[in-house]
């Protein structure tokens, strides 16, 4: 249809040009209506059969540890890869660099920025990588494995960024302090949450701290205690106590092994716990799993 701003006649077939009327004006309405409405049924179901098929052409990934392929490529949706038992996550858009990144050798580092971004802000796709070391969050650049542990990242999620947050803004507070494990309470007696954290020094020995952080030499991250590692070490120290018990010769010190009567030339020697070895028990003469002695047998000191 042509319209024109006037009556007279159309300049090519010489038709008399007509007047609009109400009648023909919703006419012309109902059927513009009718175009957009189809326009858009069909729109619709256009893109669903694109995603049908992206969906059916998705790839999911599989990032190796020190293998000859650091990145294995599926193309099948997310999941458990039926052939190495591990996890398959999504190929996104803006993954596909940081994949290339990685299987060329890059490896991911710490972030250290105080406010580093979390999500792509065009995708949404998370652009940091986490673990979880006993409740003490660590970020990284880069999917891939913890250059300490071993264990894989994870992409962080909403839930992991509010837990960094708040954990950073702890540590601003205050620094976490060294304290005595035998004075310190290890579990906050009205919630029953962790009160100590724990990380080997340099030595290998234990230290402990009092929150989470990081240890103020080695830059490694402290570990929230559990009652699986309480329960450990108390059984640890009880078998110590239990194996091992101190004895004094005159200036010579013992070791004794618990349980093991010792029979020497001067008779038998038994003894049951460290408390009886420790509270008047005796053995006259008797060299307990120690070198002899030319000074006189003493009594036992303590445990």
């Amino acid at each position: 249809r042509e319209f024109f701003d006037g009556p007279g006649f159309h300049p090519r077939t010489g038709k008399a040009l007509t007047e609009m009327t109400r009648d023909f004006a919703d006419k012309l309405l109902r059927e513009r209506a009718d175009r957009l409405d189809r326009e858009a049924k069909e729109r619709a179901g256009r893109e669903q059969r694109e995603e049908k098929e992206r969906a059916d052409r998705q790839q999911c990934y599989i990032i190796q540890r020190g293998a000859a392929q650091p990145v294995i490529y599926r193309d099948h949706s997310p999941g458990i890869d039926q052939e190495t038992g591990r996890e398959c996550r999504l190929v996104t858009p803006g993954l596909i660099e940081r994949l290339k990144e990685y299987a060329e050798g890059k490896r991911p580092v710490r972030i250290k920025a105080p406010q580093p971004e979390f999500f792509d802000p065009r995708t949404s796709e998370p652009i940091v990588w986490y673990v979880d070391r006993g409740g003490t969050i660590e970020i990284f650049d880069l999917m891939g494995y913890h250059p300490e542990t071993s264990e894989e990242l994870l992409p962080v999620t909403p839930e992991i960024v509010d837990r960094w947050t708040a954990q950073q803004a702890q540590k601003r507070r205050k620094p976490p302090a060294r304290v005595d494990p035998v004075l310190h309470p290890w579990f906050d007696v009205k919630t029953g949450r962790p009160n100590i954290w724990h990380t080997p020094e340099e030595t290998g020995a234990l230290e402990f701290f009092d929150g989470p952080g990081f240890h103020p030499k080695t830059g490694k991250a402290l570990i929230e205690i559990t009652q699986d590692f309480a329960e450990k070490i108390e059984r640890e120290k009880q078998k110590q106590a239990d194996d091992l018990v101190i004895w004094n010769a005159s200036s010579l010190h013992y070791k004794a092994l618990v349980g093991t009567p010792k029979e020497s030339a001067y008779g038998s020697c038994r003894y049951e716990r460290p408390a009886d070895r420790a509270v008047g028990a005796e053995c006259a003469g008797t060299i307990i799993f120690g070198e002899a002695s030319s000074s006189s047998a003493g009594g036992p000191v303590n445990v």
